[in-house]
Parts: C-alpha cells; structure tokens; sequence
C-alpha cells in the first residue's frame, strides 16, 4: 500500500471527526451530541453501516456518522476498499463546568477514537475529545433549516 493511501485514510478519518463533531450535526436543529451525552457511557459506532432510519437520536447519530464517513471517503479520493471503520465514543469523568461560547455550562469530556482498516491490513486510528453538556432549549437556538430524516 502507498504512502498516498494511508495518508487518505488518515485524511478521511481527521476530516469525518471534524464534520461529525461539527455545529452542523443537528437534531431537530439543535446540536446533536447535547441529545446523547446523558445517557452516553460508552458506544461504538459501525461506520459501514448506513442503513439506520434517524427516528431517536442515537438513531440519526449512527446514520449521520456512517454518511458522513462515506462522503468522506469519497472526497479523499479513498479508493482501497475499507473493510471495518468505526467510532468509539465514552463519556470521561464526571460532570463538570467548562467555559464554552454560552458562557458556564455544566457537562462531561467526551473521547471519541475512530478506526478504519483496509483490505490490505492497513489501519489508521483517531482520536479526539470534546466538551458536551445536555441539551437546554433555554440556552439554546435551532438552527433556521433542519430536516428529519
């Protein structure tokens, strides 16, 4: 395998935890990760898996994560077949405050590791971590477009 290849993967990976993680992945128009952190202790994530109707979400979680993946896959020019891609999320610690653009908020540290490994036995892992608190409509503005799928 090229050097080339591997830094695609690598690329695909950095820039799905990126988009994943980003603003934009929305519940009903309001930041995603905000619905799950309550009830989050540890999961995975099968990145290959993009058949997931969004109803809960945990449901629009696992379909956002897969989408996202493959799209960027596809805008990496990844063109070896990837055979196991997944995200492992855990809530680190306790809860606690942290400053974030709403001013104090009371949440967790959440880790996040994605894998992916090509037919060739090639694997790349990443990792990273951010702040979530719960949900608070009281805090919190829906974006002006959001779509239930």
């Amino acid at each position: 395998m090229s050097r080339r290849t591997r830094g695609r993967l690598t690329a695909t990976l950095d820039n799905f935890m990126g988009t994943y993680f980003s603003r934009y992945s929305d519940w009903l128009g309001y930041w995603l990760f905000g619905f799950l952190v309550a009830d989050l202790r540890e999961a995975e994530i099968d990145l290959l898996d993009v058949d997931h109707r969004a109803g809960t979400p945990w449901a629009r979680a696992r379909w956002l994560a897969a989408t996202l993946f493959a799209e960027q896959a596809v805008k990496n020019g990844l063109r070896a077949p990837v055979v196991q891609a997944s995200l492992r999320l855990r809530r680190d610690g306790p809860r606690r405050d942290f400053e974030c653009w709403a001013g104090r908020r009371n949440g967790w540290w959440i880790e996040a590791a994605s894998v992916a490994r090509l037919e060739c036995g090639t694997e790349v892992r990443r990792e990273s971590g951010l702040f979530v608190a719960p949900h608070d409509p009281r805090l919190e503005s829906a974006s002006g477009s959001w779509t239930r799928i």
